[in-house]
């Protein structure tokens, strides 16, 4: 269907192709199958499928089925739509992994659900850009982490890694590399 229209400004132009590029691609089959996807689609089954198709090509495959697993026991979130999961409830749920767990924990189950969620609109046809199925933001995206406590704050130097080097070649008893150039 072609639409053509004649203004005035070349800024109310643009507005209107805006508007019209929007509402057709609101439209299309291929976003009417997202949205009947993300009301259908529970949690669950998007994370049985992401452990099913991606986890078994990561070479930590056993560690995130374990994460996932402790997902999937979460049932007052898994068992919804994805299309109806706010931001809030992903940030409700990290705050109560948080008590139970380590944070260092719960920020990578963390990471794990947002690459779920994007995997699922990347490559699986959820709705995209950053827009679920009641037109808020994705989820996981509006939520923050802080970094968990006891992070490294300090930058290894060049120095302290040949300190390290050396320490572990004496360890093994190997040369070091600053004793062949002290004596050559």
């Amino acid at each position: 269907m072609l639409r053509s229209k004649t203004f005035d400004a070349r800024r109310e132009a643009m507005i209107w192709a805006q508007e019209t590029e929007t509402a057709l691609r609101k439209r299309s089959p291929a976003a009417e199958e997202a949205r009947r996807l993300a009301t259908t689609l529970t949690l669950r089954g998007v994370l049985q499928r992401y452990e099913n198709e991606v986890t078994p090509g990561k070479r930590s495959a056993e560690r995130e089925r374990y994460m996932m697993r402790n997902l999937r026991a979460e049932t007052d979130l898994v068992d919804r739509p994805i299309g109806k999961i706010l931001p809030s409830d992903i940030s409700a749920w990290l705050t109560k992994r948080r008590q139970s767990v380590a944070e260092g924990t719960a920020l990578r189950e963390w990471c794990l659900l947002q690459h779920v969620f994007e995997v699922a609109r990347r490559d699986w046809g959820l709705p995209d850009r950053g827009q679920s199925a009641q037109g808020g933001a994705a989820p996981e995206a509006r939520v923050r982490a802080k970094a968990a406590p006891g992070t490294r704050r300090r930058r290894l130097s060049i120095g302290g890694m040949r300190q390290g080097a050396c320490s572990l070649a004496h360890a093994t008893r190997l040369p070091c590399h600053r004793h062949r150039h002290a004596s050559g």
